[in-house]
């Protein structure tokens, strides 16, 4: 897009600056945009601001670097037109669409990890999350649902965040995670997890192994969660929730390439370490049903 008033292009997903999209460039600032399909001539509208559903926290160097390209930014009274990027012309061509397709250029590094981590076809929890389509009391009132949109274990707002991380047994969760790991605090988002650095994995490996993680995490919490609120079951300790965590990796455990089983293998040490350590036995412990 050629921007003139911006009412016609759209700020995070239309290319308009640069040679990709802002989602692309800047995808922890657009996860937690207030309003993902702003146009460009609103978040313009004084000195541009955008609202956010959260302090930027660990992201604030992400929010920086945008100022800094918005700032070199002026928008005019003329109408934005379109304009076919792949040629220098403007103009659009078949052939240029087929190299696209071919070799689209831009990628999402972490979205390619994430896929690249083998899990059962049926574990689609990550990819859910990761477009924020996890149906949580909050996504389910965006779709007219009826019932309240406050956690039914602590009475706060369900979103994605407050499930995973924030809710009382998740936070159990990742402070076990967290001693077991060594790390100095715990995540309490998706984006402060993926810039773990997991000691003893290679750098190349980490973003892999923190995905067969928080799929392990994540799926126990929220199949705990669906027991809760709609068969009325609760776990009568948080430390149960670590029983499945457990299971769940110990059975994708043996899915993985036989370079990634010994990495599986010694993160799972530790955690079991990190629950001996507190008291609880898992060693021998049978394996959860996936």
């Amino acid at each position: 897009m050629v921007v003139g008033d911006g009412r016609k292009t759209r700020f995070w997903q239309d290319v308009w600056s640069g040679g990709c999209s802002f989602m692309v460039k800047f995808p922890h600032l657009f996860k937690i945009s207030s309003d993902q399909a702003i146009s460009v001539a609103e978040a313009g509208n004084v000195e541009w601001r955008l609202q956010f559903r959260r302090n930027l926290g660990r992201i604030e160097l992400e929010w920086a670097t945008l100022q800094q390209e918005l700032s070199q930014i002026s928008l005019t009274d003329s109408e934005d037109a379109a304009k076919w990027g792949l040629e220098k012309k403007g103009i659009y061509s078949t052939r240029s669409l087929y190299r696209f397709i071919v070799d689209p250029g831009v990628i999402c590094r972490d979205m390619v990890e994430m896929w690249r981590t083998k899990l059962p076809l049926k574990i689609q929890i990550l990819w859910m999350i990761w477009q924020d389509r996890l149906q949580t009391a909050v996504q389910l009132k965006k779709r007219k649902w009826d019932g309240p949109k406050e956690c039914k274990l602590c009475n706060l707002t369900e979103d994605t965040d407050h499930l995973l991380f924030c809710c009382p047994p998740s936070t159990f969760i990742w402070c076990w995670v967290r001693d077991s790991l060594g790390w100095s605090e715990i995540p309490t988002t998706v984006e402060e997890l993926l810039q773990k650095q997991i000691d003893g994995i290679p750098s190349r490996d980490n973003m892999r192994i923190l995905f067969y993680l928080f799929a392990g995490v994540a799926w126990a919490i929220w199949r705990t969660r669906n027991d809760w609120v709609f068969e009325n079951k609760l776990i009568s300790n948080p430390k149960m929730l670590a029983y499945k965590v457990i299971g769940f990796l110990r059975t994708w455990s043996k899915m993985a390439s036989p370079e990634d089983q010994d990495k599986r293998r010694w993160l799972l040490r530790k955690l079991e370490d990190g629950l001996e350590a507190g008291g609880l036995r898992v060693r021998g412990a049978p394996p959860t049903d996936s």
